[in-house]
């Protein structure tokens, strides 16, 4: 009996000593796990995090200090920039030693940061005092400033991310709201406030509509009507449980129901491809732009209806029954895509070889001197000195100078020939479902220019039209973000449509060059157009913006006949401030640039910030992910869209030499 109870107490303490070795050598292979998924698995560089956010901040802030200030070009100020060019260029070396010395891993930043140091200190030193600051003080700046903020911080959290369309179609609409605002708190002037006016005893229903505050209404109503209508053509993420798929977003060739709806799809994907050709051709014959047979002429003239015809060939034919499109051969099945790449490169083409769409009509020459024989010659060499002398003083100075078409909207109706052309070709891209939703996004984009447009030569003179402000900017990205929403996209891998690699090639490709160029224009195709077309909000009120003012739009400022002549001139007047406009052209592109950069730098510190987060691979990484290329994308499309508005003002600057050695000659 003592010898049962002695060996049960050994067993019970073997067994207690078999647990607490067990569970040691549990807890070191759970330790050993946990460690090994934090070498492998969770490896998150802090000093590279960390470096890449203080590069873009400086970015940033270098970008904000250039687009705010004014170049000179005294000999005080190139010697004094000299000074601090070669003080900065130490400097910067120095730092670059030292860094270079204790955060060897920031090599490639610090010499990011070391190159563009002296650059930027280069070019700042050269700043003078002529330059126009921003007013903060402004309702406007401060507004937008404020929802710039408000979109940096909500960025940090996944129900911002994930309802970000909402979120967007919502401070887009507050946006073109607060301008009508603005628009309220007008007042006319003095002098026109002080006239007597005739008492009307009656309502008078002609002057409500023809006034400036209801004409306004009316397109800032229009603008959030376009912008609403963009919501049917929304993408669901995964994460939104309450969003119904539109049937639009399928593709025509997935449709299964009644041939009624297929056709009444197509033939109103068709209908807005067209009218994108038409009103793209019909603002350039409006404005004289289509008169002449130069080469931006001939393809905007021929090209732009000949794509929009192909494209719907190529819809029609990709809706062909499977058994029919398996018995055509290949070359057939690309032909169409095929043919309105070669128009879209033939017309940048013709536009960069000839970018101007004027037309000169020259005065009548004088009929030569022929004499008949036979007959005496100094009565017949008299006579036509008589005539000739008699024709010259009835004509006026003004009749003898050539007529020239289409030079009141030079510069751009250059750019709109680039701008009709992507458009066509990025609805082919994006597929029959989108083409309405392309449609409303040019035609919103439009109307905010003549918005812009209105307010700017409501607030400025004529010669101080050169630059654009950042509330401009600012809505200006709102727009092209929600028309990235509008287009059927999504911050998510799964929404990518992966078949517009595919349109106008079977598949066999020998490099991925040529479908990732077309599925990031497919992705980016909102950033494309509205890249393309940011200059318009620096030439654009030359030319437009004349409605409000017809209907007595009151302004700041008192016109002068300078000032009238000037808007009768409409973008020709540019070419008296050609220096002026190249640098306002370039602090567009540092304005426009750093917005982009600073929904970039929010994505960054998102996804550093909540690297340990649950839905940091689900969340916050394709959400920076699609930023980075966005504004990889969006800043050499505007690049591109900058020098070629340079090209057309330099052709310009020629056209006038040799206009003006002609008259001289």
């Amino acid at each position: 009996m003592i010898r049962t109870i002695r060996n049960q107490t050994a067993s019970r303490e073997f067994n207690a000593t078999l647990m607490r070795n067990a569970k040691k050598c549990l807890s070191s292979y759970l330790a050993e796990v946990k460690a090994m998924c934090q070498m492998t698995w969770a490896r998150f560089d802090i000093i590279a995090i960390v470096g890449g956010l203080l590069l873009t901040l400086l970015t940033i802030a270098a970008g904000i200090l250039l687009a705010n200030c004014h170049y000179t070009d005294d000999s005080k100020g190139l010697q004094v920039s000299k000074q601090w060019f070669v003080f900065s260029t130490l400097f910067s070396t120095a730092v670059l030693l030292v860094l270079f010395n204790i955060l060897p891993s920031l090599s490639a930043i610090s010499i990011c940061v070391a190159m563009a140091f002296p650059v930027t200190v280069f070019v700042m030193s050269r700043v003078g005092a002529k330059g126009r600051s921003v007013n903060f003080s402004s309702f406007l700046t401060v507004f937008f400033l404020f929802i710039t903020s408000v979109q940096l911080l909500s960025s940090f959290s996944n129900s911002y991310v994930v309802y970000e369309d909402v979120a967007v179609f919502f401070l887009a609409q507050i946006s073109v709201w607060v301008l009508y605002l603005t628009v309220l708190e007008q007042r006319q002037e003095p002098s026109t406030a002080n006239r007597k006016k005739p008492k009307l005893t009656n309502f008078d229903v002609m002057r409500v509509c023809t006034h400036y505050k209801f004409g306004f209404f009316g397109m800032c109503l229009c603008l959030s009507i376009l912008l609403r209508l963009g919501h049917n053509f929304w993408r669901c993420r995964e994460e939104q449980w309450t969003c119904e798929l539109s049937s639009l977003v399928q593709p025509l060739s997935a449709i299964t129901d009644s041939n009624i709806h297929k056709n009444l799809r197509y033939f109103t994907a068709v209908t807005c491809v067209c009218a994108v050709a038409f009103l793209f051709r019909s603002w350039f014959k409006h404005f004289g732009n289509l008169n002449g047979f130069r080469l931006g002429i001939i393809s905007t003239r021929y090209f732009l209806p000949t794509m929009s015809v192909l494209v719907s060939l190529h819809w029609a034919f990709i809706c062909l029954p499977q058994r029919v499109l398996d018995k055509l051969p290949g070359w057939q099945h690309v032909l169409l895509p095929l043919l309105v790449y070669g128009l879209f490169l033939g017309c940048v083409l013709a536009v960069v070889v000839d970018p101007l769409c004027i037309f000169m009509v020259v005065k009548q020459e004088r009929a030569a001197l022929q004499l008949e024989k036979g007959k005496i010659q100094i009565p017949q060499v008299y006579n036509h000195l008589k005539l000739q002398w008699h024709e010259h003083f009835q004509q006026s100075t003004a009749d003898r100078n050539p007529l020239v078409y289409g030079l009141a909207t030079v510069y751009s109706s250059s750019l709109l020939v680039l701008l009709g052309s992507a458009s066509i070709v990025l609805i082919m891209l994006l597929g029959d479902g989108f083409a309405c939703s392309c449609l409303l996004l040019l035609a919103a984009m439009f109307l905010y220019l003549e918005l812009d447009a209105s307010l700017k030569n409501a607030e400025y003179e004529v010669s101080d039209q050169l630059h654009t402000s950042w509330w401009s900017v600012i809505v200006w990205q709102l727009i092209s973000t929600h028309g990235f929403y509008t287009t059927g996209h999504q911050t998510t891998f799964p929404t990518i449509n992966w078949e517009a690699a595919f349109t106008g090639y079977h598949g066999d490709y020998a490099s991925n060059v040529v479908p990732a160029v077309l599925l990031v224009l497919n992705t980016y195709a909102s950033q494309v157009l509205f890249s393309l077309a940011t200059p318009l909000l620096l030439i654009w009120p030359f030319s437009q913006g004349r409605f409000l003012a017809w209907l007595g739009f009151p302004s700041k400022h008192k016109m002068k006949e300078s000032d009238v002549a000037a808007q009768k001139r409409g973008e020709f007047i540019i070419q008296d401030y050609s220096e002026e406009f190249i640098f306002a052209l370039s602090q567009l592109y540092m304005k426009a640039t750093t917005v982009q950069a600073v929904k970039l730098l929010a994505s960054m510190a998102a996804a550093g910030l909540h690297r340990r987060h649950l839905m940091v691979w689900k969340v916050f990484a394709p959400k920076f992910i699609f930023e980075g290329v966005g504004f990889v994308v969006g800043s050499i499309v505007l690049l591109i869209a900058c020098a070629y508005v340079v090209r057309v003002h330099t052709s310009l600057n020629k056209w006038v030499k040799n206009l003006s050695n002609h008259e001289i000659g």
